[in-house]
């Protein structure tokens, strides 16, 4: 009995061997077939522990974690990694597929519910401009090779101005296939546009801030079966990169997946630098909640600065979603519809966390929808969800601690560090803009000091400022300029050339003027200043550094140039009348050269003797002496030789 019993058990571990070796084999053909027809693959699988996504978030893009159950992408590149590890995994029908309503000319535009074509879709852009010039600008952040646009609009007051006023950036549809958000944010420039100066609070948020909307920031992506259509679309970008993936990474390095950065990348991260973005967020799709940062950390390994700020912006996010949408919205990923990226799960070179560590800008990740591709007539319903919380997150650019860094002496405004201190780290200090000077530091309620620096000033610390949440306090900031110290160097200060460049290395302000005493009785007013010396000898330097705001330095080099110049050579001026020739001799040092001009003049002989052709009027020569065992060279001035 008991041997039967092994047989038994023997005989049930082969067959449960060989049916998932065939559920395997049948799994890999479906895989297989999308990555010939689409270039990429959308799968799910079971993980033990959550550890082992430190290991596979380096090798496919996960999408979402729920209860050790996983989904993922995965492309040509690196499914095959995946399938190194050996985990049983299921095809799912790919998320871009989905079959849904285009605009067409029976359709209105304006009613946000349909996809438009790629065409339409830089008709409206180019409409949201035409239509209201006074508060509206179109700008291509860049065009892709494939001829797709990264095109944003800015709306403000003055669009053509910089003022002080905090700059704001939403993209969406980063993942091309994840298409609620393209829609969305066309309607929400729709929206800002039709109702400035109707509505308060619009008017409030256009009139006081930049806001710059990218819908679509992965064109190639989402047209990706054709821009006729977003039906056909993937995750990754034309040439099969996850563009949330191929960001600079603040934990591990430049090129976290291996890739070289994307025309998109680059592009966005060029846009960031041109700018100063105080807060942004991009959009995505397969799940509902706030995910703050880090993405690339877990909060047990490291939390953000402003981490309390990030719980209070991203609740207040989620609430509003949650009080207008329908049961269980927002509320998929955590009950509270909130959570720090690396919670959920960790992935390296998102743009979250690229702008938060990089470009010191307050950057979320908003999942806005369950399913990747919303039907059409379902997107006017995201949009009464989530309208309101894009507008609070907007809003929140406005509150904390702003104001202007000029400085003290001329009024000029300066790019400063603004540091809260006792509590930045990580890059969470932010920058004031040029040319205005304004800054604008977000924080969560309570009393902090904060440091203003910049390098040539005095660095000045305010104590005892008091924020409340959804308020702004205002601190203009004036720093000294610190008082110049004076240093110089010289390209030579011994030999026997004559001609010294002084080079001022003096630390001082915009303003400052400048005097030199060169020990020979000359001087001179320039900040870095040519001068000849005409006899051999030592001389002490002095550079004088004065401003009249911040006071003056002086530094005297004693002896500092030592010359040794080479003796002019020298001839006998002759005279006759008539035409006649001459043999002139002059005496030097070294190798004599005659020259007919004072500079750029023609080499007519060489040596102490020169016989001169016949002359009919009064010619100069010029002679230079050659040391050669010094290189140096001497000009003697002007030789006359009269012939009449």
């Amino acid at each position: 009995m008991r041997k039967l019993y092994v047989f038994i058990l023997l005989f049930a571990c082969l067959f449960a061997l060989n049916t998932s070796i065939a559920q395997n084999k049948s799994e890999l053909i479906k895989a297989n077939n999308y990555l010939a027809q689409k270039g990429e693959v959308y799968f799910s699988f079971n993980i033990s522990s959550p550890s082992e996504i430190l290991i596979l978030t380096n090798i496919i893009s996960i999408d979402n974690v729920k209860n050790k159950k996983v989904w993922a992408y995965a492309n040509r590149k690196n499914f095959p990694k995946f399938l190194e590890q050996n985990i049983p995994f299921e095809v799912l029908s790919h998320p871009g597929d989905a079959v849904v309503d285009m605009w067409d000319n029976t359709k209105g535009i304006w009613q946000f519910d349909t996809y438009p074509t790629y065409s339409e879709y830089e008709t409206m852009m180019q409409t949201f401009a035409t239509n209201y010039p006074n508060i509206c600008k179109l700008d291509t952040v860049a065009i892709l090779p494939s001829g797709h646009k990264l095109l944003i609009i800015k709306i403000t007051d003055n669009p053509g101005a910089d003022e002080n006023e905090p700059e704001f950036l939403y993209t969406g549809t980063m993942h091309g296939d994840e298409t609620t958000g393209y829609v969305l944010f066309l309607r929400l420039i729709n929206y800002l546009t039709t109702n400035y100066g109707t509505d308060s609070r619009v008017t409030n948020i256009v009139n006081n801030m930049e806001i710059w909307i990218c819908p679509l920031a992965n064109p190639d992506g989402t047209y990706f079966g054709g821009d006729n259509t977003v039906t056909g679309a993937i995750r990754e970008n034309g040439s099969f990169v996850d563009l949330n993936r191929n960001y600079p990474d603040p934990r591990t390095g430049q090129h976290p997946d291996g890739n070289a950065w994307q025309p998109e990348t680059v592009a966005w991260m060029n846009f960031a630098d041109n700018h100063d973005f105080v807060m942004s967020a991009n959009t995505h799709g397969g799940a509902s909640v706030a995910n703050y940062p880090w993405d690339t950390w877990t909060s047990a390994q490291r939390t953000h600065a402003d981490d309390s700020w990030w719980q209070y912006v991203s609740k207040e996010f989620a609430d509003t979603a949650i009080a207008n949408g329908p049961v269980g919205y927002f509320k998929d990923v955590t009950s509270t519809g909130y959570t720090e990226g690396g919670d959920w799960y960790i992935i390296t070179g998102g743009r979250q966390d690229y702008m938060n560590y990089f470009k010191h800008c307050r950057e979320e990740t908003i999942e806005l929808s369950t399913t990747k591709t919303v039907a059409g007539n379902l997107l006017p319903n995201y949009w009464g969800y989530l309208y309101r919380s894009f507008l609070n997150y907007i809003e929140q650019s406005l509150y904390g601690v702003r104001g202007i860094i000029t400085d003290a002496c001329t009024g000029n405004a300066i790019k400063a560090l603004v540091t809260v201190n006792s509590h930045d780290v990580d890059s969470s200090q932010v920058y004031s803009s040029l040319p205005v000077g304004n800054y604008h530091r977000p924080i969560i309620a309570g009393t902090y000091s904060i440091t203003y620096s910049a390098t040539g000033y005095q660095p000045q610390t305010i104590t005892g400022i008091t924020v409340a949440n959804k308020s702004t306090v205002i601190r203009d900031v004036q720093l000294s300029p610190l008082p110049p110290v004076a240093s110089f160097t010289a390209d030579h200060t011994t030999g026997c050339v004559p001609d010294i460049q002084f080079t001022s290395t003096s630390q001082a302000p915009a303003g400052s003027s400048y005097l030199w005493d060169f020990g020979d009785g000359q001087s001179s007013t320039l900040q870095n200043a040519l001068h000849s010396y005409v006899s051999s000898g030592s001389y002490s330097v002095t550079l004088t550094v004065s401003n009249s705001c911040s006071g003056n330095d002086q530094i005297v080099i004693t002896n500092y140039i030592n010359l040794t110049l080479p003796t002019a050579p020298t001839a006998t001026s002759v005279q006759n009348c008539g035409p006649i020739d001459f043999t002139i001799t002059a005496t030097g040092n070294g190798t004599i050269n005659w020259y007919d001009a004072p500079s750029a003049g023609n080499l007519v002989h060489t040596g102490t003797s020169y016989h001169t052709p016949t002359l009919t009027t009064t010619t100069t020569y010029y002679l230079e002496s050659v040391t050669t065992t010094t290189g140096a060279s001497q000009y003697a001035g002007k030789v006359d030789n009269v012939g009449t």
